[in-house]
């Protein structure tokens, strides 16, 4: 399990990379915490999927965590689809996949991310 300053780290890592993609990309997002099928441009064809995995989410019961998988796996299809958003930042949803993988839990409470028990302010996320 990762600490908290690993854990800093990692979700500092993923608030600057959606930050520097919003700005390059003139995405204009609201919340680092995106709708990744939204951002690519999938529609209805890629929602039955989306629907399926979150019926199935199992021990995923942090809305907040089942959110980061299923952005990453639409990101993943992107990828797979050569689609030029998903290729240029290939590696956006790492870090945060990296604090599942160890164990970390994610959240939103009073405008900070919560990583288990450490919280990073979102208000300057855009930096």
């Amino acid at each position: 399990m990762a600490d908290g300053d690993e854990y800093a780290r990692l979700m500092t890592s993923y608030l600057h990379g959606v930050a520097s993609i919003s700005r390059a990309e003139g995405l204009g997002l609201s919340s680092p915490f995106f709708l990744a099928k939204d951002v690519l441009g999938f529609g209805a064809n890629i929602e039955k999927t989306v629907q399926m995995l979150r019926a199935k989410r199992g021990r995923l019961e942090n809305v907040y965590n089942m959110a980061i998988c299923i952005n990453y796996l639409v990101w993943c299809h992107a990828l797979d689809s050569n689609m030029r958003l998903a290729t240029e930042h290939p590696n956006i949803f790492e870090p945060l996949v990296k604090i599942l993988e160890a164990g970390g839990s994610i959240g939103i409470h009073k405008g900070e991310v919560v990583v288990d028990s450490f919280a990073i302010p979102m208000s300057d996320w855009k930096g």
